[in-house]
């Protein structure tokens, strides 16, 4: 395939990934951080939160099998795992766990349950279409990804802070390894390209 037309696919396919709503400016401040130095940074961080992320997963799925429901065990699980789905801006799986930690909090079970599946549902979902992406991407090579979606630019500078921001969520610390190592590593990221905060 032409070059030129890899380009635009790329660029189409991601486009199509904030317009769906898969996505948020999260994962534009990940791209940001992206250099010469590590062309491949955004797709390493999105990797280390799959791979670790399917932990957090099977926490959540025992816990539910558990009876009777301790919700606030499953909201604490829900929240970390939140934390992380955020840092890469897997903005549909967030709203997901959002509405989980709604039916905790209401002590439905079957809410739960139901909003779980999506959840999961979602997040393979985003996995394949991120595997679909990031394959185009290596094929056309090193280039600057790092632009806002079409709609919703702030124009902001707010680099390395939204992205250890992220890794915490909407209300408060993420706890575990996992988030701790994707803001460490963003931050590093940061630090190593120059910038400051």
């Amino acid at each position: 395939m032409e070059r030129n037309q890899l380009h635009r696919q790329v660029t189409q396919m991601r486009q199509s990934l904030f317009d769906q709503g898969f996505l948020d400016d999260q994962f534009v401040q990940l791209e940001e951080l992206q250099d010469d130095t590590n062309p491949n940074f955004v797709e390493e961080v999105v990797t280390l939160f799959y791979r670790d992320s399917g932990r957090l997963l099977t926490n959540i799925e025992q816990a539910m099998d558990r009876c009777p429901q301790d919700f606030v065990k499953l909201d604490d699980y829900m929240q970390v795992f939140k934390g992380s789905c955020s840092s890469i801006g897997a903005k549909r799986v967030k709203n997901e766990c959002n509405q989980f930690k709604e039916y905790c909090r209401a002590g439905s079970n079957d809410g739960c349950v139901r909003t779980f599946q999506q959840m999961k549902r979602e997040y393979s979902t985003l996995k394949r279409k991120l595997e679909t992406y990031f394959q185009l991407v290596r094929q056309v090579g090193p280039r600057e990804m790092a632009t806002r979606p079409r709609e919703g630019d702030d124009g902001g500078a707010r680099g390395c802070r939204l992205a250890v921001r992220g890794a915490d969520g909407d209300s408060g610390a993420v706890g575990g390894r996992q988030g701790c190592r994707l803001a460490d590593r963003v931050v590093v990221r940061r630090v190593k390209g120059g910038g400051s905060e």
